[in-house]
């Protein structure tokens, strides 16, 4: 939520305020961390397949995903 709402702000004023200066590296930093995290959830969608015609069986240990499963046989 803190994410979303630091993305959407419209901070105001001049760059050498530096509660102006730290608002805008927040939202910037904000809009990276949304756009990071889409670019992961194509990427995971990307491998999954992958990942499922190698490894058919359900990968679901807690911190196992489609970046760490590994066939074991």
């Amino acid at each position: 939520m803190l994410i979303g709402t630091l993305a959407r702000s419209r901070p105001a004023g001049e760059l050498d305020d530096p509660a102006c200066a730290v608002k805008v590296a927040l939202r910037r930093l904000a809009r990276r961390h949304q756009q990071l995290d889409e670019e992961i959830e194509d990427a995971d969608n990307g491998i999954r397949p992958l990942v499922t015609e190698a490894v058919p069986r359900p990968v679901t240990p807690t911190g196992v995903g489609p970046e760490s499963a590994q066939d074991s046989s």
